[in-house]
């Protein structure tokens, strides 16, 4: 009779991922719609996917990396430290310009805790002489960034969840596709030289796709400040708007900032028209030395600055219901933390020193399961309650910092978040001010 023989760490790290897969695919949905919204609301034309990594793919994987680096897995911690893309986003860009956009953004949403410029130049020595062929042209080439997040899809708090992130061009994504499947799986034997030739060939033409999209996106920008009539979406703003912004300040802006609150703003006063947003911006321009004073120590966006052109001068009327003052506090937090990224800077200017006030002893209540339900129709607020919404309603009314006037006047022309829904997003950008009120406490 055979001796036993123990299940290495590898086969058991399988034979668990059957139980395990529908978490990691879980944290990469979650991920793949923070980095959708986000890019839409940067009005970033893209396709966004996501994926939990496949048995067949993982073992393939695990044993080749155990033969390249000539060692053996000795823990479950060790795998998942070595494989980063157990749970994998991609996010593949129409416009490849729009790289440096993308990674501003990811910085400034996510915990990231590496960054990787991969290229099919380096060869794998593990690789096969057809996949080793000589290339005259890059095959593939993108940018993964490996985050972390915490169990509430949040930028802050315990970092232990793992994503990799990958962002290319759609059209190298498409060619890598296909080289994957000739390559890597193949379905009819090795590639011959013909078809690698081909596939070569393919990428050379890519490149120069590439070059031509370029031109194309100036083209599109050009349109977009040709037309009379409103906007007929965020990305026809964010088109027209670069346009503008370069004409007008003599430099290409990497990030405009979130689009989506300026996008509503136009629209709700009819100046949603390529004419009226140059107005705006060369108004906004004039003021310039003031907005940078009024914002002191942060680096507001353009979109920002239009929305303050528009709002700082003007206040709405009437005294709202309690339900829709709840909903505009929420929103307030959700715009601050969307408008002015990184999060440490607008939470100091919200909690400085000549800021103190009776509310932030009632700010723990909007963080409560009770409060979140008072947004329901058939839920009426307590006397008690009335009372601390109505304090930290007058603080943010009274408030000195303009960042926080900015995203408080938004909701109160009616700019408000569909909180019910996107109450993580309070949640996100509520915890640190959690934490800071009580450290003070």
């Amino acid at each position: 009779m055979g001796s036993f023989q123990p299940q290495s760490v590898v086969e058991e790290f399988l034979e668990s991922w059957r139980e395990t897969y529908d978490h990691y695919l879980k944290r990469a949905k979650d991920t793949e719609k923070i980095c959708r919204d986000t890019l839409k609301n940067h009005a970033i034309q893209c396709n966004v996917s996501s994926r939990a990594k496949g048995l067949d793919s993982l073992s393939a994987k695990l044993y080749a990396r155990q033969k390249e680096k000539n060692f053996v897995y000795q823990s479950r911690e060790e795998i998942i430290e070595d494989i980063t893309d157990l749970s994998g986003v991609r996010i593949a860009l129409y416009w490849p310009n729009d790289q440096e956009k993308v990674d501003k953004l990811l910085k400034d949403t996510v915990h990231i805790e590496k960054i990787k410029d991969v290229s099919d130049r380096v060869q794998n020595k593990d690789q096969t002489e057809d996949q080793q062929r000589k290339r005259r042209f890059e095959w593939y080439s993108a940018t993964h960034y490996i985050v972390s997040v915490d169990p509430g899809n949040q930028k802050r708090g315990p970092k232990t969840k793992v994503v990799e992130i990958q962002v290319v061009s759609v059209l190298r994504n498409a060619l890598a596709e296909v080289e994957h499947n000739l390559v890597y799986k193949p379905q009819s034997g090795p590639v011959s030289r013909e078809e690698h030739n081909i596939i070569d060939a393919l990428s050379g033409v890519v490149h120069m796709a590439e070059c031509f999209l370029a031109q194309l996106w100036d083209s599109q920008v050009e349109k977009s400040r040709a037309t009379t009539g409103p906007f007929g979406n965020i990305y026809e703003l964010g088109l027209c708007l670069s346009g503008l912004v370069e004409e007008n300040y003599g430099q290409k802006v990497a990030d405009l900032g979130s689009l989506k609150p300026l996008m509503h703003l136009l629209a709700k006063n009819s100046l949603d028209t390529p004419s009226e947003l140059e107005r705006l911006l060369v108004q906004t321009r004039s003021r310039r030395d003031e907005f940078e004073k009024a914002y002191e120590g942060m680096q507001p966006s353009m979109s920002v600055s239009i929305i303050d052109h528009i709002l700082i001068e003007k206040a709405s009327e009437g005294e709202p219901h309690p339900k829709d003052k709840l909903q505009m506090i929420y929103s307030t937090f959700i715009w601050l933390d969307e408008l002015f990224a990184p999060a440490t800077v607008w939470q100091e200017k919200l909690l400085s020193q000549r800021c103190i006030h009776d509310a932030h002893d009632y700010l723990p209540w909007l963080g409560h399961v009770r409060t979140q339900d008072l947004l329901e129709e058939k839920i009426e607020f307590t006397d008690d309650e009335t009372t601390k919404l109505n304090l930290i309603w007058d603080w943010l009314d009274s408030h000195p910092e303009r960042s926080v006037q900015l995203a408080f006047r938004l909701c109160k022309r009616g700019i408000v978040r569909d909180v019910k829904t996107e109450y993580y997003l309070f949640d996100r950008a509520f915890q640190i001010v959690g934490d800071l009120l009580s450290h003070t406490a």
